[in-house]
């Protein structure tokens, strides 16, 4: 909506998060949210979006509960990638268990394009780009130039938090 508008996203949202009623906690732009308190937001987006004539970018995929990060895995796999996923906070399981419910194909034949990393730079190892999902404080204060050392070039850094 800022890009057809022409607005700058840290602008509004600085503008937004003056109002003692919302604040600037939740404000930075970033790859989603979940929980179902945003319905009458999201769809508050879509009648925005659509009057601006927007092209859609994942049309009735919206999932009020989970993360925007299976979203994106699912997108990297359908696209023919092979993930090496690295989450703190979540489990092994969990992460199979997701995908192979949006991604409609069982965990055994994720095992060929998912893999766990259980330490932060080896996800990053030989890879041609990375995509931060998570805003957890340990990715914050990752040493990015190591990380880049590490990846085949050419490399990519896609950071979904602004972090």
């Amino acid at each position: 909506v800022c890009e057809a508008t022409g607005a700058s996203v840290k602008e509004v949202a600085k503008a937004v998060g003056l109002d003692s009623r919302i604040g600037n906690k939740f404000l930075n732009a970033s790859i989603g949210f979940g929980g179902s308190c945003f319905q009458k937001d999201i769809y508050n987006l879509i009648y925005l979006a659509e009057s601006l004539k927007l092209e859609p970018v994942a049309q009735h995929s919206i999932s009020y509960n989970e993360s925007s990060s299976i979203y994106v895995c699912r997108y990297l796999i359908d696209e023919g990638a092979t993930l090496h996923i690295y989450d703190p906070k979540v489990t092994s399981e969990r992460i199979f268990l997701d995908l192979s419910e949006q991604t409609g194909t069982n965990e055994t034949e994720l095992l060929n394009h998912v893999h766990i990393a259980n330490e932060r730079y080896a996800a990053a190892k030989d890879s041609h780009a990375i995509v931060v999902c998570t805003e957890w404080d340990e990715f914050i204060r990752l040493d990015y130039e190591l990380i880049y050392s590490t990846m085949q070039k050419p490399s990519y850094i896609f950071d979904g938090r602004l972090i």
